[in-house]
């Protein structure tokens, strides 16, 4: 496959070998953070400054993909402001079981497995 950047605050030392499957090599990011306090002028700054580091990344690496998940926002933005389609997503199959408990409430048991790259 190819060479991937991962921005997120999921670190791929956390992944399961599936999910590494295929990349030669997987360059991380942490997920730059975004105060709920800041205005869209703050995030538009922090989004330019993810663009340069996501764009000196794609010219060492021009066959690469990036994956980049967080904040809504400054995700929009930084899709919106680069048109190389280089993002790919991971998918997952979400496995819900349902419990009663003693007392007659429901928990929910959330698990989710890695399908593959989009």
């Amino acid at each position: 496959m190819k060479n991937l950047l991962v921005i997120s605050n999921h670190t791929p030392e956390k992944w399961t070998e599936e999910q590494k499957r295929g990349w030669d090599r997987i360059d991380y990011i942490p997920f730059p953070n975004v105060p709920p306090s800041a205005d869209m002028m703050e995030v538009i700054n922090i989004a330019t400054d993810l663009c340069e580091k996501i764009g000196q990344w794609i010219r060492e690496n021009p066959e690469g993909k990036v994956c980049l998940q967080g904040d809504f926002s400054l995700c929009y933005i930084v899709y919106k402001s680069i048109d190389d389609p280089i993002f790919v997503f991971p998918t997952t199959e979400r496995v819900v079981e349902e419990k009663q408990t003693e007392d007659d409430r429901i928990e929910k048991l959330y698990r989710f497995r890695f399908v593959r790259w989009r």
